[in-house]
């Protein structure tokens, strides 16, 4: 049994979430502090907080996505791919917006890390729901 099969899809979206909102806050921090201290923390706060609560909804979605898809198709790979595509999209979208509301100096270079390692996380994430619930 995987450490995926073990954990809850609480525990599953909370710990992602937490470490997002850490590691996603020192990157937004890092690559605007050229502007200065004030906008560097409110950048790395905007982009942690997002990072945070974009993560642990869309473990969710991810989760009820991904069952819908198997229970329409009936396909795995298909189930996959449809999730990983129609949960991502909304995501990157809406951090691109929350980062230009807030003002963010560096947006391209604040998002694009969060878009690799999203799309990481939710493929990898999706291919554990796979393994876990293939017959």
């Amino acid at each position: 049994m995987s450490l995926f099969d073990r954990l809850s899809v609480a525990q599953r979206s909370f710990i992602p979430s937490a470490v997002g909102f850490l590691f996603y806050g020192f990157w937004a921090f890092l690559v605007n502090i050229m502007h200065g201290p004030a906008p560097a923390v409110k950048a790395a706060l905007v982009q942690g907080s997002y990072s945070f609560l974009i993560t642990l909804g869309m473990t969710l979605m991810i989760e009820t996505m991904y069952r819908f898809f198997v229970k329409l198709t009936a396909c795995y790979w298909l189930s996959a791919v449809a999730t990983v595509a129609l949960s991502c999209a909304p995501v990157f979208i809406g951090s691109w917006m929350v980062n230009v509301a807030a003002g963010t100096p560096e947006i391209f270079e604040t998002v694009i890390l969060g878009y690799v390692i999203g799309l990481i996380y939710t493929s990898s994430y999706v291919y554990g729901l796979t393994k876990k619930n293939e017959p």
